[in-house]
């Protein structure tokens, strides 16, 4: 089956809170299915923040679900304000 392998975790990321480990391949999001890293974002993108999502996935040739809280990406780097003034 076509999805997305997960190569690397980021520490305290939602996907790591929900269970996912590197090896895990996502093959559906919210029952849609996910092809590709790119299918998979949009996916993601397309949701409410601060929501839930279903991932169906596949670990150890065995498929599972898995719920993750959807959060605002991280800004790396942080933006740079600049406050006009007049």
């Amino acid at each position: 089956p076509a999805g997305v392998l997960l190569s690397k975790l980021y520490p305290s990321s939602p996907l790591e809170d929900a269970g996912a480990r590197v090896g895990d391949v996502i093959i559906a999001f919210n029952g849609k299915p996910v092809d590709d890293v790119e299918a998979l974002r949009f996916r993601a993108a397309s949701e409410k923040i601060g929501g839930n999502a279903t991932l169906s996935i596949i670990r150890n040739g065995k498929p599972q679900i898995l719920t993750v809280t959807l959060v605002p990406a991280p800004e790396v780097p942080k933006r740079q304000t600049t406050v006009l003034k007049n």
